[in-house]
């Protein structure tokens, strides 16, 4: 999208054979989520390309807390670290919540040789501080005592810092959304006296909200698909917002975007928050079904915005050209040694516009989906109405078909 709008693209990642620098027009090995190699990068493309070297944006991943550190040492345009260093963070997130007084379920913190205190009556997950995609995060029912230890350890494990800490959380039951908003582009100003970052007065406007579905009875939290928009009520639509702006302010989000997910138990009138951060969605919402549901260009305005250009709130990459629906909708295959994906099925069932496969599932690799980071397949749909939509990518997914890799004396996986 940013060539498309006439900028020359530069990507950052540790892999050379990702797939952004399949797309970007240079490539610069730096780590994601190494804030020291991002900015020495950062540096290195300064000097090459001097003034013309606009900025940096960061799409549907959790690298935010990475990109506004970058944004603040090169003097880019860009989110208030702090806010996304705490949305970044689990564990601060759910503390400044906390002191703030925004709903969210009951949680505590623990670390791994204080997990025989975990409590055992009641239903709760089991959380990495650090990372994202449902990666170390493990559902643990009421009374499954003896898969609490291995599970404390597991997100201890997949903490990205190397924190040892992990998020034990209330599972609570209920619908669960995805809320984007995004204020005037101001730039967080720091106060003489007291040094901190505070806010210039601006004004938030509601975007978009999608209704996120996810696997039953499954030990871990995987995201099966979203029907964008969501089927909601004007007043239940007003209440998701609200708690998104109200979480933005609570870590002082002062430019940009900000997406909140969020969950509504069947028993609340009310909504909480599950984790914010300072970026679009990702699951492919921003990217595919936000411009087919509604015609809207939200990669487009944040590429635009992060690059300097003076926008507004009214701009028209932010204002819906049409109302369809559109939804997303995720196979999950069984554990496997996999030989190769067929998606040709599935591309040919009316309402389906794409079936996404993604760059690590290729022969060879071992498939086992136990996060929604790995999810192998998105299968992307549209109709007239939610239900349309949700039934042909449904049905799409229903049609990919996993060829397990063959091995000499039988079959592997």
């Amino acid at each position: 999208r940013a060539k498309e709008l006439g900028y020359h693209t530069i990507c950052t990642d540790r892999d050379p054979a990702c797939l952004g620098a399949q797309e970007a027009d240079a490539f610069e090995q730096a780590d994601v989520y190494s804030v020291n190699e991002q900015i020495v990068a950062a540096l290195k493309l300064k000097a090459r390309y001097g003034t013309v070297l606009k900025g940096i944006f960061v799409g549907g991943i959790d690298a935010a807390h990475i990109a506004s550190s970058v944004a603040r040492v090169m003097g880019w345009p860009g989110v208030n670290p702090q806010a996304a260093w705490l949305c970044r963070r689990k564990d601060l997130f759910r503390q400044r919540m906390k002191e703030c007084g925004v709903r969210q379920p009951a949680f505590s913190l623990t670390h791994t040789y204080r997990s025989h205190l975990i409590p055992q009556d009641m239903d709760i997950i089991i959380k990495s501080v650090e990372n994202s995609g449902g990666r170390g995060h493990t559902v643990i029912r009421a009374g499954q005592s003896r898969a609490v230890t291995d599970a404390v350890y597991k997100a201890a494990a997949a903490n990205i810092g190397g924190a040892k800490d992990v998020l034990i959380e209330e599972l609570l039951s209920g619908r669960e959304f995805s809320i984007e908003i995004v204020t005037e582009g101001l730039a967080p100003s720091v106060t003489g006296e007291s040094g901190s970052i505070i806010g210039k007065p601006h004004n938030w406007r509601y975007l978009n909200i999608v209704e996120r579905y996810f696997a039953a009875d499954s030990p871990y939290p995987i995201e099966v698909g979203h029907v964008n928009p969501a089927p909601i009520t004007d007043e239940q639509r007003e209440k998701l917002f609200r708690l998104t702006e109200q979480c933005a302010e609570a870590v002082e989000a002062s430019w940009g975007v900000f997406k909140c997910d969020a969950i509504w138990p069947a028993d609340s009138d009310e909504p909480y928050v599950l984790e914010a951060t300072c970026r679009w969605s990702g699951g492919f919402d921003c990217q595919e079904t936000t411009p087919i549901s509604s015609g809207r260009d939200f990669l487009g305005f944040g590429v635009r915005l992060s690059a300097g250009e003076p926008l507004t709130l009214d701009d028209p990459a932010l204002t819906p050209r049409w109302q369809r629906a559109a939804a997303s909708w995720c196979p999950l295959p069984e554990p496997m040694a996999m030989d190769r994906i067929d998606t040709a099925e599935a591309a040919r069932v009316p309402g389906v516009e794409k079936v996404l496969v993604m760059p690590f599932a290729t022969a060879g690799a071992r498939l086992e989906v136990d996060s929604s980071a790995a999810r192998p397949v998105y299968v992307i749909a549209s109709g007239d109405t939610i239900e349309d939509a949700m039934l042909a990518a449904k049905e799409g997914a229903s049609k990919v078909v996993f060829h397990r890799l063959e091995m000499r004396g039988g079959r592997h996986g």
